[in-house]
């Protein structure tokens, strides 16, 4: 969720459509929008690089957007914008040869301040965006997808809010008021897998990450938290299962992940 005050244009640097959000393909001709303030859903089958810019909601509409308020909102309101290759060549030499001078960390020319560099930056946004002809099929989405997206947010965070306890998809579908058929539909339309395969991989997921802090500390703090502990934390009541299904999906066991991680930092001091 990008901050409430901006507004949020990327593109893809590699993996043509590799990338999705909120179920719209992105290619790497595509211009990602995102308003500030809302729950965007990525998905990517392989890692993907992404090349980004984020305005002030007010300073680009009180600027050039103000004359083209029209043109950003409806590219807000799709969220996946297909530009033609000249458009995406041009944003993209633009956009790279100002991310590699900040990281530079150079210093601007009096004669060239932010503002001015900002200003460009939006102006071939909007020119990119006045130039290429707008995929017709690639329309807002209905009240039905916007419905089915609004389900899958509110069941992803009550799952995250339920990480710890044995919480049942059943718990979830009441969570949502949606029938168990429904939400098995709209995730596996969506993330391509049931309720409860994307509950165990939050679950998994999260034991990773308390394992790799539990390492970061003294080997007198990973005693007084055992494997069984992390268990529980993560909603799994038997440690023998949960070894288990971690070893399937990060292809190594809990407490390799917590001595490995603990001895490469020990490596590194």
């Amino acid at each position: 969720m990008p901050p409430s005050d901006t507004l949020v244009f990327g593109l893809v640097l590699n993996n043509d459509d590799a990338l999705r959000i909120n179920h719209h393909q992105v290619k790497t001709t595509s211009l990602i929008a995102l308003d500030g303030g809302r729950e965007y859903d990525f998905r990517t089958s392989g890692s993907t690089e992404l090349l980004g810019i984020s305005f002030e909601r007010d300073w680009l509409f009180d600027c050039h957007g103000g004359e083209h308020a029209a043109l950003v909102e409806d590219a807000l309101k799709r969220n996946v914008v297909p530009l033609d290759p000249a458009s995406t060549a041009m944003l993209r030499q633009f956009w790279l040869m100002l991310s590699r001078t900040l990281e530079r960390e150079v210093d601007w020319p009096v004669s060239m301040p932010l503002t001015l560099v900002a200003e460009t930056a939006l102006s071939n946004i909007l020119l990119a965006l006045n130039m290429s002809k707008l995929d017709a099929s690639a329309v807002p989405r209905s009240d039905a997808c916007e419905r089915k997206v609004s389900v899958m947010q509110q069941a992803v965070r009550f799952m995250r809010a339920h990480l710890d306890t044995d919480v049942s998809i059943a718990d979830v579908c009441a969570a949502t008021h949606v029938s168990p058929r429904t939400l098995q539909y709209h995730f596996e339309e969506n993330l391509g897998m049931a309720p409860q395969q994307y509950l165990k991989i939050l679950r998994l997921n999260a034991a990773r990450r308390l394992l790799r802090r539990l390492s970061r500390h003294e080997p007198s703090a990973q005693r007084r938290t055992s494997i069984a502990d992390v268990a529980a934390q993560c909603g799994y009541e038997h440690a023998s299962r949960f070894a288990g299904d971690y070893k399937r999906l990060f292809g190594t066991l809990p407490s390799e992940t917590l001595r490995g991680t603990a001895a490469e930092a020990c490596a590194q001091d």
